[in-house]
C-alpha cells in the first residue's frame, strides 16, 4: 500500500488510551493514519517483505500444522520453540499465568539451556573420535574429530547452533542473555581460564544494552536478569539449607530450590507488573518444566522427520498427547481454590522496598549482623504506613474497564475480576446465560451479548432493567430486538475498526435515548462510581 503523508507515531503505553498500564515500554510505538478519501492510498502487489528468520519460523510452523491437526498443540509448540504465544487461546494463557508457568510460553534461559544440553548430547556422539579397533555398530562421523585433522569440535558447533537459534528468535532479550552467558562460560573453559558467572552476567547485560539501550525498561529483560541473579546467589543458600542423601530426592530438591530462587528474586517485579501471585507455582512447575523439555525434543524431531511418512505421524501423535497432558495439568491446578493472590496495591516504590528487604534477609544469613533485621523492619514499617494511609484516605469506588480483548474488567479496592475469570472459576456475581453473561457489581448490572437467542425475536415479555449493555458492532443492526428485551441506561459498543462510527450505526444509535460508549480496537475506556457496598450475589 502506498500512502500519501506521514503516519503519526504514538506509544502503545499512552496513559490516555490505556490507563491501566503500570509499566512503560519505551521501544514500542504504533503508527496510525486515517484515510478520508480513497485517493489517499494506492494498493501495491505484495513482495513478501518478511525477515529471513520470520520466514523460517513460518516454514517450520507449516510443517507442524501439516502433521498435527490440533491447533492448541501447534500453538504450544510455537510458543516453546519461538516464544510466540499469540496463537494460544486467551483462557489457556490465563491458566498458565495463574499457575506460575507462563514463563514456559516465552523463550527464555530455560529453553536455551535445554537446547544447549540437547545439542551437546547429539554432537558428542556425532563428533566422537574414530578408533580403527572399535567394533561398535556406530562410530560417529568418521574423520571429523580424528586426531588434529580438523580443529572443529562439538563445543564450537553447539555454540554456533545456539547463535543460529538466537537469530531465529529475533534476538529476544532472555535468549540473547542466556546465549551470551553460555558462550562466554564455554569459551573460558576451552582456554582453561576461570569464569565468574557474575562477570559473564554483567558482560551479557552490557552487550545487550549497548545494542539496544531501551531494553533496560523491557519487562522481559528485567525478569530474565533478576531470575538469573536469584539462581546464582539465592539458589546455593537454599540448596545447602537441607541435606538429602537419597539421589532422586536430592535432584527433586535441587529443582525445587532452583525454581524457588528464581521466583523469589522476581517476586517484586511480578507483583508490580502482573498484580498477582500464583499460589501453586511450585507444584505446577514440577511437571510442566520436564514436559517442556519433552515437547521441545519431540517438536525438533518432528521437524527433522517431517519428510518420512510413518515417523512424522508417530511424532505428531506423541506431540499432541504431551500437549494435552500439559494443558490438563495446568488447567486442573488453575481451578484450585486460592490459585492466585491479588496484589493490586504494589507500586514501583513498594517493589523497590521489597527488594531492599529481600536483599537484607540474604545478607543477614550470610554475615549474621543485626543491622539487616533492622532494615527489614524499617521496610515493613514503611509499607504498613503506606497501606494504612491509602486505606484511610481512599474513596470507596468501583470501576468497570472496557477492553476489546477481554470484554470488561471489574475493579474495587481489593478485587480485580475479568470476564475471562468465568472460564476457570464460578463467581457468584458473574453468571453466564444463553447469549452472554450477566454481572452484578456494586449496584450496577452489566449484560454482555455474545449471540442473540432465537427466543428474543418477537419478545412479548417485560423488559429487563439493567444499567449497561455491552455488544459488538455487528449487533447494532439488531437494536430493535435488544431494546425489546432490555431497558438500559448505557450502551457500550465494541467497534470493528479504528475508523469513526459508521454512518448507518450512528443513525441507529442516535434514535436511542441512552449514553453510548464506542470502544475502538486497542482502546480502553472505563466507568467509575462511588460505593460502599460489596459485590451483589446473583
Amino acid at each position: 500500500m502506498l500512502i500519501q503523508g506521514v503516519p503519526n507515531a504514538k506509544p502503545l503505553n499512552d496513559s490516555k488510551t490505556n490507563p491501566r498500564r503500570t509499566h512503560v515500554s519505551y521501544d514500542t510505538h504504533q503508527y496510525g493514519h486515517f484515510f478520508r478519501h480513497k485517493a489517499e492510498f494506492v494498493l501495491l502487489p505484495s513482495n513478501g517483505a518478511t525477515s529471513p528468520a520470520k520466514k523460517l519460523q513460518i516454514r517450520c510452523l507449516n510443517y507442524l500444522k501439516k502433521h498435527v491437526t490440533d491447533t492448541s498443540s501447534v500453538a504450544l509448540a510455537q510458543a516453546i520453540l519461538f516464544g510466540d504465544k499469540e496463537a494460544l487461546p486467551v483462557g489457556l494463557r490465563k491458566a498458565y499465568a495463574d499457575t506460575g508457568t507462563v514463563h514456559v510460553l516465552a523463550v527464555s534461559g530455560l529453553h536455551v539451556g535445554m537446547l544447549y544440553a540437547l545439542f551437546r548430547f547429539v554432537l558428542k556422539w556425532l563428533f566422537q573420535p574414530f578408533r580403527p579397533n572399535d567394533t561398535r555398530l556406530y562410530r560417529g562421523w568418521v574423520g571429523l574429530s580424528y586426531g588434529s585433522i580438523l580443529p572443529i569440535t562439538s563445543e564450537w558447533v553447539a555454540l554456533v547452533l545456539l547463535c543460529c537459534y538466537t537469530w531465529l528468535c529475533q534476538w529476544a532479550p532472555p535468549v540473547l542473555r542466556a546465549t551470551t552467558m553460555i558462550g562466554l562460560a564455554r569459551l573460558g573453559q576451552m582456554v582453561h581460564r576461570p569464569v565468574d558467572p557474575y562477570h559473564t552476567l554483567c558482560l551479557a547485560a552490557f552487550v545487550a544494552l549497548v545494542w539496544k539501550p531501551l531494553w533496560l525498561f523491557h519487562c522481559g529483560f528485567q525478569l530474565s536478569y533478576m531470575a538469573t541473579i536469584g539462581m546464582l546467589y539465592v539458589y546455593p543458600m537454599l540448596y545447602r539449607s537441607i541435606s538429602i542423601r537419597h539421589s532422586w530426592l536430592q535432584k527433586i530438591w535441587g529443582t525445587t530450590a532452583l525454581s524457588s530462587a528464581a521466583q523469589l528474586s522476581t517476586l517484586p517485579l511480578l507483583l508490580y507488573y502482573f498484580k498477582q501471585f500464583p499460589s501453586y507455582f511450585m507444584l505446577a512447575n514440577w511437571l510442566v518444566v520436564p514436559a517442556v523439555f519433552g515437547l521441545l525434543v519431540v517438536s525438533l524431531v518432528l521437524l527433522v522427520v517431517a519428510g518420512f511418512p510413518v515417523l512424522n505421524q508417530l511424532f505428531g501423535f506423541l506431540l499432541h498427547c504431551c500437549v494435552q497432558c500439559t494443558h490438563a495439568w495446568v488447567e486442573w491446578i488453575a481451578h484450585w481454590p486460592l490459585a492466585t493472590l491479588s496484589c493490586t496495591s504494589v507500586t514501583g516504590w513498594s517493589a523497590g522496598v521489597l527488594y531492599v528487604a529481600l536483599l537484607s534477609v540474604g545478607l543477614f544469613f550470610s554475615y549474621k549482623q543485626l543491622v539487616y533485621p533492622c532494615i527489614v523492619g524499617m521496610c515493613i514499617g514503611w509499607h504498613s504506613i503506606q497501606q494504612i494511609k491509602h486505606t484511610v484516605t481512599a474513596v470507596h469506588t468501583a470501576k468497570v474497564v472496557y477492553q476489546h480483548d477481554i470484554w470488561y474488567q471489574l475493579h474495587d479496592r481489593g478485587t480485580s475480576v475479568t470476564y475471562l475469570d468465568t472460564l476457570h472459576h464460578k463467581l457468584s456475581y458473574i453468571q453466564k446465560f444463553p447469549g452472554g453473561t450477566l454481572a452484578a457489581w456494586h449496584g450496577k448490572i452489566l449484560v454482555s451479548i455474545e449471540a442473540i437467542p432465537v427466543e428474543w425475536y418477537g419478545w412479548q415479555g417485560t423488559k429487563i432493567p439493567i444499567d449497561q449493555l455491552l455488544i459488538q458492532e455487528k449487533f447494532v443492526h439488531n437494536m430493535d430486538v435488544l431494546t425489546s428485551v432490555f431497558a438500559f441506561q448505557t450502551l457500550v459498543v465494541y467497534g470493528d475498526s479504528l475508523q469513526k462510527i459508521p454512518y448507518k450505526a450512528k443513525g441507529i444509535l442516535a434514535r436511542l435515548d441512552v449514553n453510548v460508549v464506542w470502544v475502538k480496537p486497542g482502546e480502553t475506556k472505563e466507568h467509575v462510581w462511588e460505593t460502599k457496598t460489596v459485590p451483589t450475589k446473583l
